[in-house]
């Protein structure tokens, strides 16, 4: 994740940019296409250069009213900001993490913007198991499709077992299964929408955690798929919701962990407004810069 590697990290809206021409959409719509980038400026001219309307798409986002790179030369207008420092898992975070965006949030409040605690009520337990059966089928489905096309047997000497147990787990899930997902991600999608009625943006942690230890998320043959889901899940429990529900986010390289690790704070904004994104993204990238943070060696 960006958030790991000190690097500015934009996750588009969900029809933003074309996947095609093979496919128009990622597991079921939770995977989106994008780059992560040493600054602000290469994630806008990337995202000038890729964004469009795909034909044949289910989602498609609203073009911007200009370049995305153009917004970066202008602070934006004060905007109101909803600070939410809990995951709506209720997952535990980490002391640095918590410093790092109650740091971004006094860092946004000198800029001109206003910051108050406030979060959108999301059944967390519900989007999660329903993010892991699409996950899962999707995975399921593609792997299938790709082994008949290559004439390939399904087994250890050609996936990663993590990949296996996806694909294992994904065959148990139903087409029932899978309708039900998908009305629980348009219940949050909804959610969230009428909460961002009232704010422009959510700050909160990018993750619970500085970067984990090498094998902390266990990958081994033998791991259901669910157990590995255990496993990232509290992780990653501010990311997957606007995974869920297709609004735009970035992870902004903030601050560093005791350790002189690097940990990003997110702000998720309202779907089809990355543009306000990179002008708030451009803001604090010359109030606080990162080009000069190198990691010792």
């Amino acid at each position: 994740p960006a958030s790991c590697c000190g690097l500015f990290g934009l996750k588009p809206s969900r029809g933003r940019v074309p996947m095609g021409p093979l496919r128009t959409e990622g597991w079921g719509g939770l995977s989106v296409h994008h780059a992560v980038s040493w600054t602000v400026r290469d994630s806008a001219a990337i995202l000038d250069c890729t964004h469009g309307q795909e034909p044949g798409a289910r989602y498609v986002a609203p073009n911007p009213a200009a370049p995305f790179l153009s917004m970066l030369d202008r602070d934006p207008r004060p905007l109101r900001i909803a600070l939410m420092t809990n995951p709506p898992s209720g997952a535990p975070v980490d002391r640095q993490c918590l410093d790092a965006t109650l740091a971004a949030a006094k860092l946004c409040e000198s800029l001109g913007h206003h910051v108050e605690e406030a979060a959108p009520v999301i059944d967390a337990s519900g989007v999660g198991n329903a993010a892991f059966q699409v996950m899962a089928s999707s995975i399921a489905a593609d792997i299938e499709a790709r082994a008949a096309a290559t004439g390939q047997a399904i087994g250890p000497n050609t996936l990663e077992p993590i990949t296996l147990a996806g694909v294992a787990f994904g065959r148990s899930v139903s087409g029932v299964d899978v309708a039900r997902a998908n009305a629980t991600f348009q219940t949050a999608a909804l959610a969230m929408s009428r909460f961002l009625d009232q704010y422009d943006m959510i700050l909160s942690p990018t993750l619970t955690a500085p970067p984990l230890a090498l094998g902390t998320i266990n990958l081994d043959p033998g791991v259901d798929f669910r157990e590995w889901g255990a496993l990232v899940g509290p992780y990653a429990a501010f990311t997957q919701l606007a995974n869920v529900t297709g609004q735009p986010s970035m992870s902004v390289p903030l601050a560093m962990s005791d350790d002189g690790l690097p940990i990003g704070v997110m702000f998720s904004g309202r779907y089809g407004e990355e543009a306000l994104l990179f002008a708030l993204a451009g803001q604090l990238e010359r109030a606080a810069p990162w080009i000069e943070r190198k990691p010792s060696i």
